[in-house]
């Protein structure tokens, strides 16, 4: 299968820089060192990075919060979206010896939280100048870890966040932002289990429940609950899943992933000194609470070559990155191969390397250093993934991040041949229709009568696919599944068969190469087959009324045959068929004449209204004639005709009155009345209507 990929993708490979290597290295050799990088960095220039250096860096919502470096205890914060931002100094702390040592920033970039390595917080906000110290944060023996910002604001004028600490403690506080109202915080939870520290945290609420998520280096709490975070005392906070990462080493960093910043987590993992460790979260909603429940599960556990221990990780739509303390990596998280990496050297990194952060709003991620800031940004990084999907047999997966037909032919060529391996003929026809595979290949282990059905669903669908201009192919197609189909209702005729067949008939007669030769073909090759209702079922789809209408006559079907009429509403064809319909129904044919919306011409109708078997045997039907005449002359362009007749013309002898008209323009009918007074009237009514 991989060799058959390689080989479809030859020349899509030369136009996206992937290189291909000898057949034997299959996808490892589309996928090799010569392709264009995920991801490309830029440097972040600025003169007070290189001046003061970086202790620690946070951005979300394009705000960036730089904790400088050295003895200076100064944050730097801009926002990058607005061109007229400028770079704001704030002091934190006025003492000389102190170092920052992580800040937290909510979703938004808004608030921060600045933890100092006295262990001492302040909070700052983004339109305020100064922090302000958060005094019931400094805990003695506690370190704050982790930190988790409640996604905008249940009430205005605060801010919840949990924060975890390094001796297992999971708090939760309200901020005010009236530096007025001191804020405590509450303890949710602690966790007893060595190694306690708390390496990463997060929040997820809706307005009647919560899912909190907790790391350890070696494990991942999960406590749902309903209500709010405010709401809960330490007893309730109990609802608790664990997820144990095995075979780790106690000293490793975490990371969880969001696809935006108002979404809930989806992607978590660890990377460790050897190993790294991913797993994903769905969320649904519990039947019996109503709450909003997140529950883990571990996907995947893949060993590494590296030999040393990773200092950040994070993660993208497709990729997880992790950094050395001499390289990025790039790890796709479907396949979990390596698919690039980069030396520090070669980016010229300035000073230790930090961590790697994700801005949850833009999905940029963002390297630094002690002396150095750096985006990655990412190219095109879904490009292979439908080679990954392929890999794993996931094949509408595959089609779904294809971008060319040669990788669309590439995808549904192998999804075929794996559904022929496993004998699925009706689902592999429908990914080989698809493709430029010969029709004769397939169809040949197609012909038999067990496989009839198969063959069907793969003609139809490579009708589908053929393009208009190869008009040929798609009658020849055509006409092999006509025949398919008529052997099989002769054979075997069913309900189910038969509606399947009107449907293959209404989907080819809207086509452009469906043309009267074809119609005529079809017409033939159903009359043969001695289809008579499919072949009227056909005559109403090509609109050939004149058949079914003959048809529904012949059978004596003539409601049916009036329907045709009135349905169509076509002048031409009452003219043509009236004199037919009129022995067998003439109350009905008169009253649709009457109802009709198109005028109809009453010299075209005459052949009707003088059909002698039918007027010698019908004087209510001859008052109905004379009435619709006489309606028609009212209705038309002659003058002196006011109003209407209020009662229906009961016989001719009674209703002489309403010829009083002048009808030297109207030749035949005048003609036609005096025919009628003659043949079925005595003398004296012929005269009356002379005079």
């Amino acid at each position: 299968l991989q060799d058959k990929v390689a080989m479809a993708l030859l020349e899509d490979a030369r136009n996206s820089r992937i290189t291909f290597g000898n057949s034997e290295d299959g996808l490892e050799g589309a996928l090799g060192s010569n392709a264009v990088p995920i991801f490309e960095y830029e440097r972040l220039d600025a003169s007070v990075i290189k001046a003061a250096g970086v202790s620690d860096l946070a951005i979300n919502n394009n705000h960036l919060c730089i904790a400088l470096g050295a003895s200076t205890c100064e944050m730097a914060r801009i926002t990058l979206s607005d061109p007229g931002s400028e770079l704001k100094r704030t002091k934190v702390s006025m003492s000389i010896n102190d170092r920052f040592r992580r800040i937290f920033q909510d979703a938004e970039g808004m608030n921060v939280l600045v933890v100092m390595e006295s262990d001492e917080v302040y909070f700052l906000q983004n339109n305020t100048p100064k922090p302000r110290f958060i005094k019931s944060l400094k805990m003695p023996g506690q370190k704050i870890t982790a930190v988790a910002w409640e996604r905008g604001s249940r009430v205005k004028g605060e801010k919840t966040a949990l924060i975890g600490t390094s001796g297992g403690f999971i708090l939760e506080m309200t901020i005010d932002f009236n530096p007025q109202i001191e804020s405590k915080p509450r303890v949710l939870t602690v966790i007893n289990e060595e190694p306690k520290q708390i390496i990463g945290l997060d929040v997820q609420t809706t307005s009647k429940s919560y899912t909190v998520i907790a790391a350890t280096a070696l494990k991942l709490f999960m406590y749902n609950g309903t209500g709010t975070l405010k709401q809960q005392e330490l007893e309730l906070f109990k609802n608790c899943k664990v997820l144990s990462v095995p075979l780790m080493d106690p000293e490793g960093c975490f990371n969880i992933f969001r696809s935006n910043w108002n979404q809930e987590p989806s992607f978590f993992g660890w990377a460790y000194r050897q190993n790294i460790s991913v797993g994903s979260i769905v969320f649904e909603t519990d039947s019996d609470t109503g709450s909003f429940v997140g529950t883990p599960s571990l996907t995947r556990i893949e060993d590494s070559t590296k030999d040393t221990a990773p200092l950040s990780i994070a993660f993208t739509t497709f990729h997880i990155l992790v950094l050395y303390r001499d390289r990025i990596v790039a790890i796709n998280r479907r396949s979990f191969k390596e698919v690039h990496e980069v030396t520090l050297s070669e980016m010229e990194v300035v000073g230790e390397p930090i961590r790697l952060i994700r801005d949850e709003t833009t999905g940029k991620v963002w390297f630094f250093s002690h002396k150095s800031v750096f985006v990655l940004v990412m190219k095109n990084e879904s490009r292979n993934e439908w080679l990954y999907c392929l890999e794993k047999n996931q094949f509408n997966e595959a089609l779904s991040f294809c971008t060319d037909d040669s990788q669309r032919e590439a995808v549904n060529m192998a999804q075929g041949e794996y559904l022929l391996s496993k004998k699925m003929y009706k689902e592999a026809s429908q990914s080989l229709a698809a493709t430029k595979k010969p029709v004769e290949e397939l169809a040949l282990k197609l012909i038999s009568p067990d496989k009839s059905d198969d063959l069907k669903s793969y003609l139809r669908a490579k009708l589908r696919y053929v393009p208009e201009t190869e008009i040929i192919q798609k009658i020849l197609l055509y006409t092999w599944l006509l025949e398919l189909y008529l052997t099989q209702l002769r054979k075997t005729p069913t309900i189910d068969l038969e509606v399947e067949f009107d449907q293959f008939l209404a989907e080819v007669i809207p086509e452009s190469w469906f043309k009267t030769h074809i119609i005529k073909m079809t017409h033939n090759m159903i009359l043969d087959h001695g289809r008579l209702r499919q072949l009227v079922s056909f005559s109403q789809r090509v609109q050939n009324f004149d058949f079914v209408i003959h048809f529904y006559i012949n059978e004596q079907k003539f409601n049916n045959a009036l329907k045709v009429l009135i349905d169509q509403d076509i002048p031409d064809l009452y003219y043509k068929f009236s004199p037919l319909l009129i022995k067998s129904i003439p109350y009905q044919l008169i009253s649709a004449w009457k109802n009709t919306s198109k005028r109809l011409n009453l010299k075209k109708l005459i052949p009707a209204f003088t059909y002698r078997s039918f007027l010698s045997t019908n004087p209510k039907a001859i008052s109905m004639i004379i009435e619709y005449i006489q309606e028609q002359l009212r209705n038309g362009d002659q003058e002196g005709l006011d109003g209407m007749i209020d009662e229906m013309v009961s016989s001719l002898t009674d209703n002489l009155d309403i010829f009083n008209f002048d009808c030297e323009d109207d030749t035949a009918i005048h003609n036609l009345i005096v025919a009628l007074l003659l043949e079925f009237c005595d003398e004296q009514s012929t005269i009356k209507y002379l005079q």
